[in-house]
């Protein structure tokens, strides 16, 4: 944002700034005219408006808003590259701001930035500008945010970290969109080229330049000529000295259509580093001439005394070493009124190589002897303020000292108060720290005793849990061995009895009349239905396949009866290896399968009935289901189902599980895991 517009928003809003004289209104108009200065880039002319605008201000006796002259102060010094003026200045401001002044604040905030990042201490620049782009952004000043992003790329950038500076120039791109700020992307486009070359991708920093230029309106000149000086800076790259020049000679017609002295300047003044890399010192030396003319018209020392010095050197390569002393000469003399003896030291030794090549050494002997007179005085100046820094230091650091010491003393008076209270909180504090431990204790015990009780009661539960899984494992295995005993005398004994009485009948049956003999064929006839019922008994008490041929065959003996006595459609699978287990885990296994097929008989009305047993390494997993009128899980158990808790029972003795997903009405799900 250009902080003309800044001022003036403020100055509106602030009529007691400039409003309460003559001079305050003079004082407006210097501090105004500085901001517009500052826009066209003529620093020194902003820094002697600036510099009227405090006289007048202090004379006036007028303090208010003086945030925004010491604020202006420091951009102008930031932009002059006198980072510790424009630092303190900034600092002052910001002093002097008050809460409402954030705009300011945040504007100060990203100079500051700026100025530790071109110092060198890039994570204090970085921090600052992000929190300036916070600030901004909370203001929705979007074009003032992307001012700072931009920025931070340039720290970036400087840093020679191409791919953070990028990341930086990108989002103040994508801010400019966002809010439709087109002229706020010119800049970070021009930056982005300068990475491209820096990278050496000219094509891609020619291009990014193009479009730079395409956002530039007709009136832009500064833009379009910043934009102009890199397309050509990007030809003098490639070697391709005519495409430059030729940017160059638009880009000076249009300055010099606007009257833009210090577009031309500079403009004219790569031009002629142009020509004298071409070996065209006579063209070099023209526009080296009427660059000279521009800086010296516009009293800027700095630029003026570079351009008089590469004059020199054009007037040395054509052999006119007079011309070249003259100008060196005279940039001496600029040197002098901006006491730069750094700059008059090294036009003092260039004149004396001059004299050393002509062969006057004499002349340059007393021009060597001025360049070290010189040398040892800005050697003498930074001894000087080296020592004058270590004493201020010193300084500080006694006075430091004086302080502590006095704060020592305070501290041991009131330390000695302390000790005295403290002895006599300590007895209480003592005394409390006793009841503590003492309640402590008392609760500890209590806490154990209640503990132990805890524990013993579930190590009883826990006992009495075994002692019922034992009851009920033994009372189960009693069952089976008594089921076995049983099935053995029906087969074996009663069986064998009615099979021999039915025999005997059948020979009774051929020696009697037919009358006698009638009544011994029904008699046979009962004696065979009960032989059969007790061999179904015997065989449900003990099928002989599940001793004969193991778990497997003796399961898929149910389902084919299902199938075959009852007219329910079953299915039975096995998957994975069939291994025989122990003789106790079969009969359980069988037993609970058993009852779940014979409760699909006996209440679930169901037409089909579906099996799968799957065989792993750990154990067996079992999904048993049918499409019958299924029944409440809950319901089933408060009747105290005696087949439900038998398979329980039976499931929980071989430390498996069981889910029932049944439901009324949705048939009958079990879902059965049984290690092995």
């Amino acid at each position: 944002m250009k902080i003309f517009h800044i001022m003036s928003l403020l100055l509106v809003s602030s009529t007691l700034v400039f409003a309460q004289s003559a001079d305050t209104s003079l004082v407006m108009s210097y501090f105004v005219h500085a901001a517009d200065l500052i826009e066209t880039g003529e620093y020194n002319k902003a820094l002697l408006n600036n510099d009227s605008a405090f006289l007048l201000q202090k004379l006036s006796h007028q303090n208010h808003k003086m945030e925004f002259l010491f604020s202006q102060r420091g951009e102008i010094y930031l932009n002059l590259s006198s980072y510790d003026s424009a630092v303190s200045n900034l600092l002052i401001s910001n002093s002097l701001i008050n809460d409402k002044d954030i705009s300011l604040y945040a504007r100060n905030t990203m100079l500051l930035g700026a100025c530790y990042g071109t110092l060198g201490d890039r994570n204090k620049g970085v921090e600052l500008l992000d929190e300036s782009i916070g600030k901004f952004i909370s203001l929705k000043e979007y074009k003032s945010a992307s001012e700072a992003m931009n920025k931070k790329g340039l720290i970036y950038y400087h840093a020679d970290e191409y791919d953070s500076a990028m990341a930086a120039y990108i989002k103040c791109i994508v801010l400019a969109n966002n809010n439709k700020l087109e002229d706020a992307k010119i800049s970070p486009l021009i930056n982005i080229s300068n990475v491209y070359n820096r990278t050496e991708e000219y094509d891609k920093a020619l291009a990014t330049l193009n479009q730079a230029m395409g956002l530039c309106k007709t009136d832009d000149i500064r833009n379009r000529s910043a934009i102009s000086q890199n397309i050509a800076s990007v030809w003098i790259k490639k070697g391709e000295y005519g495409k430059a020049l030729k940017v160059y000679e638009a880009a000076i017609e249009l300055a010099e259509k606007n009257n833009k002295l210090l577009d031309i300047a500079f403009l004219k003044s790569n031009s002629a580093i142009i020509y004298y890399n071409m070996g065209k010192y006579q063209k070099a030396l023209k526009y080296f001439l009427e660059t000279k003319n521009i800086w010296e018209g516009l009293n800027d020392y700095p630029n003026l005394s570079h351009t008089l010095n590469n004059l020199a050197v054009v007037y040395n390569k054509l052999d006119d070493t007079g011309s070249a002393i003259i100008m060196l000469d005279k940039s001496i003399d600029v040197a002098k009124k901006m006491n730069s003896k750094s700059s008059i030291a090294r036009g003092y030794k260039n004149i004396a190589n001059i004299y050393q090549a002509s062969g006057n050494y004499k002349q340059a002997y007393e021009s060597i002897d001025m360049y070290r007179q010189y040398r040892d005085s800005i050697f003498q100046d930074k001894k000087i303020k080296y020592l004058s820094e270590q004493q201020a230091k010193l300084d500080k650091l006694q006075d430091q000292t004086k302080i502590v010491m006095l704060e020592n003393e305070k501290v041991k008076a009131e330390s000695q108060n302390m000790t005295l209270r403290y002895n006599s909180r300590q007895r209480v504090f003592i005394f409390v720290i006793v009841i503590i431990v003492l309640i402590s204790i008392i609760v500890f015990y209590v806490w154990k005793i209640k503990k132990n009780k805890v524990i013993s009661e579930q190590r009883i539960k826990r006992m009495e849990s075994e002692r019922k899984f034992e009851t009920a494992k033994y009372v189960i295995e009693g069952e089976e061995k008594e089921r076995k005993r049983i099935a053995q005398e029906l087969h074996d004994g009663i069986g064998v009895l009615l099979s021999t009485a039915s025999i005997h009948f059948s020979n009774v049956e051929d020696k009697v009349d037919k009358g006698i003999s009638d009544i011994a064929a029904k008699a046979k006839d009962l004696l065979n239905e009960a032989s059969s019922e007790i061999r179904v008994i015997s065989h449900n008490m003990m099928p002989s396949v599940l001793s004969k041929f193991g778990l497997y065959e003796a399961l898929g003996d149910i389902f084919e009866s299902l199938d075959e006595d009852s007219g329910i459609s079953a299915e039975f699978i096995i998957e994975g290896e069939k291994r025989r287990l122990d003789e106790n885990s079969e009969i359980m296994i069988f037993r609970f399968m058993q009852e779940l097929a014979n409760n699909t008989i006996k209440h679930a009305n169901a037409s089909k009935v579906h099996c799968k047993m799957h065989i792993e390494e750990s154990g067996i997993i079992i999904d048993y289901s049918d499409n019958g009128v299924g029944f409440d899980e809950k319901s089933a158990n408060s009747k105290s189902s005696f087949g439900l808790n038998g398979i329980n029972s039976r499931i929980d003795l071989l430390n498996g599980h069981i889910k029932n997903n049944s439901k009324k009405g949705g048939g009958t799900n079990y879902h059965i895991e049984l290690p092995i």
